[in-house]
């Protein structure tokens, strides 16, 4: 098992295509979207089966939402990852999110490859609460 550990600070920028090959760019991406109100763009870093068992539109609502909790803790200051698992297929990463109020959240979330792209696959994660029954 390969440890990978990223940390970044800064703002959200464009995505180049070959982030889209590396899970920890992807997973940033997508945190980083959902701090900044780009909803449609965090939904596109998520895996269909999350896209269609939770709803487009709930997930519009779950972001929008979240993006207000992010900012009133500052916004984020920084975004660490480290693999703990890693398959062809599969990745399951540690997730800690610094905000601007010296706060941190720590969450174990997976990739999935579809199509040749990672995708974030999750059930829970702080930044947003997937419930499919509600």
């Amino acid at each position: 098992m390969q440890m990978e550990v990223e940390t970044t600070v800064g703002t959200p920028g464009a995505v180049e295509a070959e982030t889209l090959n590396r899970p920890a760019a992807v997973l940033e991406a997508f945190v980083r979207c959902i701090e900044s109100g780009e909803v449609g763009a965090a939904i596109a870093f998520l895996s269909e089966s999350v896209v269609e068992g939770v709803g487009y539109g709930k997930l519009e609502s779950i972001f929008s939402s979240s993006a207000l909790d992010i900012w009133s803790l500052g916004g984020i200051e920084g975004v660490e990852m480290r693999t703990l698992a890693f398959s062809r297929d599969h990745v399951e990463m540690q997730l800690t999110i610094w905000y601007g109020d010296h706060k941190a959240e720590n969450e174990v979330v997976d990739l999935v490859r579809e199509y040749g792209l990672w995708k974030v696959s999750l059930e829970e994660v702080n930044l947003i609460t997937v419930d499919p029954l509600s």
